[in-house]
């Protein structure tokens, strides 16, 4: 996720922003269809278990947090986490990650080390984390494949600043994840 100094940077990269032109409405009429298939590419990504499994692990994957065992989430990040993805309450976000926390065991892709309430990906978990990302990065070959390098790079920056603007549910406790490449 993008920190406050990498929003700044966001917001002020253009000195003299465009008016908004036909092309702004034509992209506010296809966020039903970009959300459909932005959610697609996730639900394509986890045919094994369920999305908040999905977001979980990509949450694990991407934990900053390291103790002696290596990196973890806590519960409470993984609330907040499923919070800010599904846009619930804290009491709904909390008895989803229970119920994920399950799943999670179930297929042996967590364990929990190091710490009373550490929970770090199994080499297990690693393995799906890993494969959820090889899928995601076949569906959007077809897509971005065809871009070439500058209008990739325009892509990008629209994602980041999409993220950088977005507004987190209130309460919500502000964590930062990388993303390891495979």
């Amino acid at each position: 996720m993008e920190n406050l100094s990498d929003r700044q940077k966001l917001q002020d990269r253009n000195d003299s922003p465009q008016p908004p032109g036909p092309e702004f409405d034509e992209l506010i009429s296809l966020l039903p269809k970009l959300y459909y298939a932005v959610n697609r590419v996730l639900e394509d990504c986890t045919p094994r278990f369920s999305k908040k499994v999905g977001v979980a692990l990509w949450a694990l994957a991407g934990s900053k947090k390291q103790d002696t065992l290596g990196y973890f989430l806590t519960t409470h990040d993984l609330v907040d986490t499923l919070r800010s993805w599904f846009v619930v309450s804290e009491t709904s976000a909390s008895s989803a990650v229970s119920k994920v926390k399950d799943d999670l065991f179930g297929l042996d892709y967590i364990r929990i080390e190091a710490g009373n309430d550490h929970i770090h990906l199994s080499e297990n978990g690693q393995k799906a984390f890993l494969e959820m990302t090889a899928t995601a990065r076949k569906i959007l070959q077809d897509t971005v494949g065809v871009l070439g390098p500058s209008e990739r790079t325009l892509l990008l920056d629209f994602a980041k600043r999409m993220i950088a603007t977005q507004k987190k549910p209130a309460g919500s406790e502000s964590f930062e994840f990388s993303f390891p490449e495979p």
